[in-house]
């Protein structure tokens, strides 16, 4: 048999009127958001979090809330589903109507909106992470190769920050406000600068929250470019030896020559100084010091 998807979908984004619907629609929320989303995309987002599992001949209802980062809006939708069969066919049909938000959700959501705006606006701070018994991590040189073990540790940190920051002692619509601007924009990133100076970019993605415990769930933490000043940490032995080794000088050297090291290059240093230059001949880092 063949579903016939008939969406009632993105009409009312573009009236100016509210409809107000029946009580079965004041359930407990679902929340979503965006930004600079078209009247369309605003439909698709408010269609899936507000679709539910049909049984035949019944209707599912949904309270959904979308939050537009662009205006700071907070809009309200009844979202209806049913499934109906009819001339040897199913069909599923979705309709959204506009309603007034509720009091008392507009203020959870926007205590949540707070807490999501101060995260932004400070970031992911290094001072700030909380190492689960672990040493802290000093380097963006340690995190930089994709299968380091230390990532691990890193995005443990950075979950244990953001539970604190983010949800602790929060209600469950403000939870869920900030799980969804925390997940609306694809490819969130954040910048963590590590004492050495180093930094290195996380992109968090897939964020989930446990509705029962108030804890993330789920959270990927990619690691985007890795710098020492203005120069890419390599991120295997590879790309340590395409490096121009003979920008590189002082402590910054001392870092790049370690990384090297870990990732199995050969390294031969002679002579004597406080100055040192390096070059990589195809076969070995070659590194000279000097006292001029």
């Amino acid at each position: 048999m063949r579903m016939l998807e008939n969406f009632l979908l993105g009409l009312l984004f573009f009236l100016p009127v509210v409809t107000h619907s029946a009580e079965p629609f004041s359930a407990e929320p679902y929340i979503v958001a965006c930004k600079a989303c078209t009247p369309e995309q605003k439909a698709r987002l408010v269609q899936r979090a507000g679709v539910r599992d049909l049984e035949p001949d019944r209707t599912a209802a949904a309270n959904v809330y979308l939050l537009d980062e662009s205006d700071n809006s907070v809009s309200r939708y009844a979202v209806a589903s049913s499934a109906e069969y009819k001339l040897n066919e199913w069909r599923f049909i979705t309709s959204v109507t506009m309603q007034t938000p509720e009091h008392h959700a507009l203020r959870e959501i926007h205590k949540g909106w707070d807490r999501y705006r101060d995260f932004k606006k400070k970031g992911i701070n290094w001072e700030s992470l909380e190492w689960g018994g672990y040493s802290p991590i000093a380097s963006a040189h340690d995190v930089a190769p994709r299968d380091s073990g230390l990532l691990a540790i890193l995005q443990g940190a950075v979950e244990r920050d953001l539970n604190q920051r983010l949800l602790a002692n929060a209600s469950d619509l403000a939870s869920k406000s900030v799980i969804a601007l925390l997940a609306s924009p694809k490819g969130q990133s954040y910048e963590i600068r590590f004492p050495d100076g180093t930094t290195i970019v996380v992109e968090l993605a897939n964020v989930k929250l446990d509705y029962f415990t108030d804890e993330l769930m789920g959270l990927e933490v990619n690691i985007g470019p890795a710098m020492d000043g203005e120069i890419d940490i390599p991120t295997d032995a590879t790309s340590a030896t395409r490096l121009n080794w003979l920008l590189l000088e002082g402590e910054q050297l001392k870092r790049f020559i370690e990384t090297a090291r870990a990732y199995g290059l050969p390294v031969n240093i002679s002579g004597s100084g406080e100055h040192m230059k390096c070059s990589w001949d195809g076969q070995m880092l070659s590194c000279i010091k000097s006292s001029g």
